[in-house]
């Protein structure tokens, strides 16, 4: 007869665990609408993943084989098994949830939202930069990444916004960068690299191509400018990294 003592043990215990668990992250995750995205930045994905503090048995992955006579039970390391996609729900679920996600007019070290936006692609052959820009009443926002972060599938057009624009965005996007080398003489203008987000806003959005989107970034640099406020124009300046973006609803 087999003994009940014996099956129930520690390993089947932190099974249980591990289970109930993923039970009421699903359900939680469930309700989440799925998103139609056109980038995500697996680099920083990963990087904020690996330093989020998962409880253990988030990041483990069993197998469970069950005899007439006996119990057994193999562990996996379950970091690897994830997808870049259920890896972005946790950081952003994280993100939300730790720190103060500041909106696209009062931008915080994190910001996102809702807002139309076009986009295009600008650079040299080695160092393609995809660019997302729009406008609220008070704020033009530019979000500008590697192209390699893309979702396959989704077309680019170019952008033209002039060398010297693309250099000044390039030297404070350089870590975004596949060659950033190529770069590292460059000073970094923050000003200078303003003034071509709100090139690049005027270039991506004036073919009226622009679509809604929801997006999540890394604020780089934000300015005010008075001279634009009193001509009744947006006269915030953003300029951020992404870390998403999806079509939104």
């Amino acid at each position: 007869m087999i003994s009940w003592t014996g099956i129930i043990s520690v390993p089947l215990l932190l099974l249980v665990i591990w289970f109930a668990w993923q039970m009421i992250v699903w359900k939680r995750r469930a309700r989440h609408v799925p998103k139609y995205y056109l980038y995500v930045s697996d680099a920083k994905v990963d990087m904020l993943y690996s330093q989020i503090p998962l409880p253990p048995w988030e990041r483990i992955a069993t197998t469970l084989t069950i005899g007439y006579d006996k119990l057994s039970m193999s562990v996996l390391g379950g970091s690897s098994n994830r997808t870049l996609f259920s890896k972005l729900s946790v950081v952003v679920d994280y993100i939300n949830s730790n720190f103060e996600v500041g909106s696209i007019d009062e931008p915080r070290a994190y910001f996102g939202g809702t807002l139309p936006m076009g986009w295009g692609q600008f650079g040299s052959e080695s160092n393609r930069i995809i660019f997302f820009g729009g406008s609220t009443d008070r704020t033009r926002v530019g979000l500008g990444g590697s192209v390699k972060h893309v979702i396959e599938g989704h077309e680019l057009s170019d952008v033209h916004i002039g060398s010297n624009s693309w250099m000044d965005l390039a030297s404070v996007l350089r870590e975004e960068l596949d060659d950033p080398l190529q770069f590292q003489d460059l000073p970094i203008e923050p000003d200078l690299a303003l003034a071509a987000v709100s090139i690049g806003v005027h270039e991506v959005t004036r073919v009226g191509a622009d679509q809604p989107v929801q997006f999540l970034a890394r604020k780089q640099h934000v300015r005010d400018y008075p001279e634009l406020k009193e001509r009744n124009q947006p006269h915030r300046i953003v300029l951020g990294t992404p870390i998403y973006v999806a079509l939104a609803d």
